[in-house]
């Protein structure tokens, strides 16, 4: 009788030690969940939170194949069709902003076109009216030298010499000074309207921009704030309720890891629990 007895508080033992092991494990999920909650995916027939980590994913990279082809049940359409939004918004603004460089070429193009061409009237002025002065003066020097010391008609060349150097200078100071006199009309004016296209691109761009933003952060802050509600729901019962399937492996896939290490901790509750399980069996078996 005292044998039975110990037998049965043994096997007893067992059942407190699974039971005891079903509220571990679920204690250590909840635990899991409170500071990762994507480690867990929950499926959308499953009422605590429809949402997993792939929403959260689209709207830190804001692409939409991650949620194309989803289930379209309830709150994910509906986030379905907000990412579909933002994400014609960041083409709008991603073309704005190739617009905006085309126009940039453009205008610097245009820049460099109108600066060309006063280069080359800047050229053409200095051949017309610098060049002959210099010519000029060159020639007097040479008369100038070639005539012996003490000439009377040195000093009258000099003089001429030093009145057309102050003309070439006075030349010289006009083409620095007045380097716009030279410019072409008809590549200033095309400048000017690239310059005022680019202008309209930049600001359409920078319009465009502020408005992607803008909705990004509404979509964001609306996710969140839905994404915060639906994860409220999930409590310790839900984690005690998966503890115990995984225990019986009778899992139905509504809760499931989502990462390669609690998939790991799932593994070791299953052996622990046929451990214990294989030890409540043989505790059935008589001694020889």
């Amino acid at each position: 009788m005292l044998g039975k007895a110990k037998s049965n508080l043994s096997r007893w033992r067992f059942g407190v030690a699974f039971i005891a092991k079903i509220f571990v494990f679920a204690m250590i999920y909840w635990l899991v969940f409170f500071f990762r909650p994507d480690a867990f995916n929950f499926a959308s027939r499953y009422n605590a939170n429809p949402i997993s980590s792939f929403i959260e994913e689209f709207y830190t990279s804001d692409e939409t194949e991650g949620l194309l082809g989803r289930d379209p049940q309830g709150v994910i359409a509906d986030f379905q069709l907000k990412g579909a939004e933002l994400h014609s918004a960041r083409n709008v603004y991603f073309a704005a902003l190739d617009v905006e460089r085309e126009k940039e070429e453009a205008f610097f193009a245009a820049g460099d076109a109108s600066a060309a061409a006063i280069e080359a009237n800047i050229r053409v002025y200095e051949t017309e009216k610098v060049e002959p002065l210099r010519e000029e003066i060159a020639a007097l020097e040479a008369e100038a030298d070639a005539l012996p010391y003490g000439s009377p008609e040195k000093p009258v060349i000099l003089t001429k010499v030093i009145a057309l150097n102050e003309h070439v200078l006075s030349e010289l100071n006009y083409l620095i000074g007045n380097r716009i006199d030279f410019a072409d009309e008809t590549l200033s004016s095309a400048r000017e309207d690239a310059f005022e296209a680019y202008q309209s691109a930049r600001e359409a761009a920078e319009d465009a921009g502020s408005a992607y933003r803008e909705l990004r952060g509404a979509v964001h802050n609306e996710f969140y704030t839905t994404r915060q509600a639906m994860l409220d729901q999930v409590g310790f019962a839900d984690f005690l309720y998966f503890s115990a399937c995984i225990s019986t492996t009778t899992t139905f896939g509504d809760i499931t890891a989502n990462q390669a290490w609690l998939r790991m901790v799932v593994v070791a509750q299953i052996l622990a629990g046929i451990l214990i399980l294989s030890a409540f069996i043989d505790s059935f078996r008589k001694p020889r």
